[in-house]
């Protein structure tokens, strides 16, 4: 077991003060078999008159929607969590990708897999994919082999 104190810190600085301001925040860590949840805050600053509210959304996750009423320059979300994690098992072998991402189209999921305005679908970003995930390759093994290359093939541009 490892036991974690998280702290994120989001600020916003407007170039000219604003009225009215709504938010999805998804910030509080999610209670899982194998992770559990201490204690955990959410601070919002300064003061513009915030109503927050809590739920899920539909895939489980804590979601906190924020509306804030009142002129403001700035915006301050914090939050700090206290989680405890343990060892996951790792299945030894997976699906083939072909076969999950079939049943993700007919999921929720489904929704991921089209292109928006914000979020194109490139075909260079497909070639460069294909290349961790060939053919009958388990979800699995593919999906370590694309967070691998993330992780060595590309660099941060803030």
């Amino acid at each position: 077991m490892t036991r974690l104190r998280v702290l994120h810190r989001t600020t916003y600085t407007y170039v000219d003060p604003v009225e009215l301001g709504a938010h999805v925040l998804h910030l509080r860590p999610r209670i899982l078999p194998y992770q559990t949840l201490h204690d955990f805050s959410l601070d919002i600053g300064p003061d513009a008159a915030p109503r927050l509210s809590h739920g899920q959304d539909h895939y489980g996750n804590p979601v906190s929607w924020l509306f804030l009423a009142g002129l403001h320059g700035s915006l301050v979300i914090e939050s700090r969590a206290e989680v405890e994690v343990s060892a996951r098992h790792v299945p030894g072998r997976t699906a083939a990708w072909e076969r999950v991402a079939a049943q993700a189209i007919e999921s929720d999921a489904a929704e991921f897999a089209f292109a928006s305005p914000r979020v194109p679908a490139l075909r260079q970003a497909r070639e460069w994919a294909a290349s961790s995930l060939p053919p009958g390759r388990p979800v699995l093994d593919g999906a370590i082999d694309l967070m691998h290359r993330f992780g060595t093939e590309f660099t941060f541009d803030p």
